[in-house]
C-alpha cells in the first residue's frame, strides 16, 4: 500500500485533540484533510471511529498534533521490587489510548467525619486494539491505616497517577482476555486475594472474605467498563450485552 493510501491507525485520537486546542468543526477538518466542505459525514465517521483516515489526509493534523498525541499516548506507571532485602520503586512505560479508569473506594474516617479513599484502581489501555491491563495500589497504604480505617498518609500527588503502584500488568490481551482478567480482579478483591487485603493481615491470602472490599463498592465498576466498551463500539462473546 502505498504512502498516500496507508490508514492513519490514530485518526479518531488525533482528530480529538484537534478539537480540544483548536475548536475546529467537521467543516474545518474536512477541508484541512482536502475533502470538499460538504464531506462532513465522513469527518463524522473518522471522529467516531467507524473509519480511518489515510496517512495524506492526516498529514496537516500529524504536523500540527502529532507531538502531542505522543504524550498522551504513552503512560509511566510506577511499581515496587524487592531487591536484596529492600524495596526499590521501578517504572514501566506502556504506549495506547486509556479507555478505562476506575478507582475502588472504602469508607474512612477522619475525626467524627465519614468520608472515602480509593485504595486500588483499575486502567485499561487500547495499543492497536490490544489491550494492556494494569492493576494498582495505592501508595504510602499500611496496615495500621486498614485497620482504623484512616488514611492520612496514603500517597496525595497533584500528579494523580504518582499516587498508585502497580502490582499487575498484563500485556496484548484480547477483549474476551479483558473480560476475564477483569472479572479475576473483581473476584481477588472480594475473596480477599489482593495485595490490600495481603496488607492488612500481614501476610499473603489464600480463600478469605476480604477485610476491607464490599460488593457494593466493587459492583459499579463492573457496569462502568461494559458502558464504556460500548460507547467505544466494541463487542466480543464475552460482553453481557448484544
Amino acid at each position: 500500500m502505498s504512502s498516500k493510501n496507508k490508514k492513519y491507525k490514530y485518526t479518531r485520537q488525533l482528530l480529538k485533540l484537534a478539537i480540544e486546542n483548536s475548536g475546529y468543526r467537521n467543516v474545518d477538518i474536512a477541508v484541512k484533510a482536502r475533502l470538499s466542505d460538504k464531506s462532513v459525514a465522513q469527518v463524522s465517521r473518522w471522529r467516531n471511529g467507524q473509519k480511518e483516515a489515510t496517512e495524506a489526509q492526516m498529514a496537516y493534523f500529524i504536523k500540527e498534533y502529532g507531538h502531542l498525541l505522543k504524550r498522551r499516548m504513552e503512560h509511566l506507571f510506577s511499581y515496587q521490587e524487592e531487591v536484596n532485602g529492600t524495596i526499590d520503586v521501578k517504572y514501566r512505560k506502556l504506549s495506547g489510548e486509556v479507555i478505562f479508569k476506575h478507582q475502588v473506594r472504602v469508607p474512612s474516617r477522619k475525626g467524627k467525619s465519614i468520608g472515602s479513599t480509593a485504595l486500588t484502581r483499575l486502567v485499561v489501555i487500547d495499543n492497536e486494539h490490544k489491550y494492556h491491563i494494569i492493576r494498582q495500589i495505592r501508595g504510602g497504604l499500611t496496615q495500621v491505616q486498614l485497620r482504623e480505617r484512616n488514611y492520612p498518609t496514603v500517597f496525595h500527588s497533584d500528579n494523580e497517577e504518582a499516587n498508585w503502584f502497580a502490582y499487575s500488568i498484563e500485556k496484548d490481551l484480547d477483549l474476551d482476555e479483558v473480560v476475564a482478567s477483569f472479572k479475576n480482579f473483581i473476584a481477588s478483591l472480594l475473596n480477599g486475594q489482593n495485595p490490600v487485603d495481603d496488607l492488612y493481615w500481614g501476610k499473603r491470602q489464600t480463600q478469605n472474605d476480604s477485610q476491607v472490599f464490599l460488593q457494593t463498592q466493587t459492583q459499579p465498576i463492573e457496569y462502568c467498563l461494559f458502558q464504556k466498551m460500548m460507547k467505544l463500539g466494541l463487542s466480543c462473546d464475552s460482553f453481557p450485552f448484544e
